[in-house]
């Protein structure tokens, strides 16, 4: 029974969009938010000592997994 009466291919469209988007920009905001964001707005940044590479790898194990698994 289709609660909703959508288009379920167009949502399954949509959700594997928004899966690649994520694992695509994700890395580069927590990079912009933690590292070029704080010394712009005159906020004291911290040192975090962390790669793009390592939040890459963290969001594909989050995200891209589940996602490769359900395709």
């Amino acid at each position: 029974m289709e609660l909703a009466k959508g288009d379920t291919d167009y949502a399954a469209g949509l959700v594997a969009f928004n899966s690649v988007f994520q694992y695509s920009s994700t890395a580069v905001y927590a990079w912009f938010f933690l590292a070029v964001l704080p010394p712009l707005v005159g906020l004291k940044s911290v040192v975090v000592d962390i790669r793009m590479s390592q939040i890459a790898q963290s969001v594909f194990i989050y995200l891209g997994i589940p996602f490769l698994a359900g395709c």
